[in-house]
């Protein structure tokens, strides 16, 4: 009976036909959305990779700077160390001088000291034989 009504086949196919682009057009928006998501995730991971690059570059970076802080460190340490140095090996040499000066000063005080004695003996010996 519906079979025969070519009213109701019209609607039928009408219906049909309604669904079948429907579904098509289902399809379309689930295929743009799947590219978009796909678009989406592929910036996000571009964007992670260069965030990451940026990061390890910033690390090397610091590495960088570390190593030629310690490097400065090391040199001035150094450089004082060789400082203190010269200080201490200018004090020993200058306390040196002072003693060979005094050792000196004091050496020819003796070979004075040793004269005067030496001439006073004389002078005595002189004087008890013209005495005698």
């Amino acid at each position: 009976h519906t079979l025969k009504n070519p009213y109701l086949q019209h609607d039928i196919a009408q219906e049909q036909k309604a669904k079948k682009i429907f579904e098509e057009n289902q399809r379309k928006i689930r295929e743009i959305e799947e590219a978009e998501r796909l678009k989406l995730e592929e910036e996000n991971q571009k964007k992670r990779e260069f965030q990451q690059a940026r990061e390890s570059k910033a690390e090397e970076q610091d590495k960088i700077y570390e190593q030629l802080a310690k490097e400065w460190a090391e040199e001035e340490a150094k450089k004082k160390e060789e400082e203190k140095f010269k200080e201490k090996k200018s004090k020993r040499e200058k306390k040196a001088k002072k003693k060979e000066k005094d050792d000196d000063f004091i050496s020819r005080s003796d070979q004075e000291s040793d004269k005067d004695y030496n001439a006073q003996e004389d002078l005595m010996r002189r004087q008890l034989r013209s005495e005698e």
